[in-house]
């Protein structure tokens, strides 16, 4: 219901609609032409209209070989993950098997990799792969962008930039700033300042 709804919004039909198991997961997928999407039908989000210069213009190796006495640069700056040895994807070092293509990665090493969410908060140049990102809203606190690995037609990530969080589980270990921090992302900035406006 939900997906006709939307496309009549659009008033264009589905391309294509899949689902299959293959070797113990699902994968769904669902291909939909969403061009002349009716003004007003859809949230949209503008993307930020600046053009920014690397604040370094290197890598995040680079990075860490000019400061290499600082312990915390490097825990924030790597990702302890596997890769899967089928299809390449880089995977929580958790898994047991690859959420990509089925195949078992339990034996596979933990390697450490670039973080390009903590890369983007320094401002650093490029990684394997220049570390551009299509801005949608920055402010001193968060940053709000597109998935570089998108999974739909509109999917962004806001992270935070005061804080370092290596997984959500951090969270819970202080509760009451994890959900102060979760409500700031959520509700953004005018409203964050109105509530602390009737607060104080």
């Amino acid at each position: 219901k939900g997906v006709l709804g939307a496309l009549g919004r659009v008033g264009m039909q589905p391309v294509a609609a899949t689902l299959r198991a293959r070797a113990g997961t699902f994968e769904a997928r669902c291909t939909s032409y969403l061009a002349k999407a009716k003004e007003g039908a859809f949230p949209h989000v503008n993307q930020v209209d600046e053009h920014a210069l690397a604040a370094f213009a290197g890598t995040p190796d680079e990075l860490l070989a000019a400061h290499a006495k600082d312990p915390v640069l490097w825990r924030q700056l790597k990702n302890k993950c596997k890769r899967c040895p089928k299809c390449s994807k880089v995977l929580a070092f958790t898994l047991v098997t690859c959420n990509g293509c089925g195949v078992s990665v339990h034996d596979a090493p933990v390697v450490y990799l670039d973080n390009v969410f903590t890369a983007f908060m320094y401002g650093i140049e490029r990684g394997e792969f220049p570390f551009t990102i299509s801005m949608r809203k920055q402010t001193e606190q968060f940053l709000v962008f597109d998935d570089l690995l998108a999974v739909s037609c509109c999917h962004m990530n806001c992270i935070p930039t005061a804080q370092y969080v290596p997984d959500w589980r951090y969270l819970l270990k202080h509760p009451k700033e994890g959900l102060a921090l979760v409500t700031a992302m959520h509700i953004g900035d005018s409203l964050r300042a109105h509530l602390k406006m009737a607060i104080s």
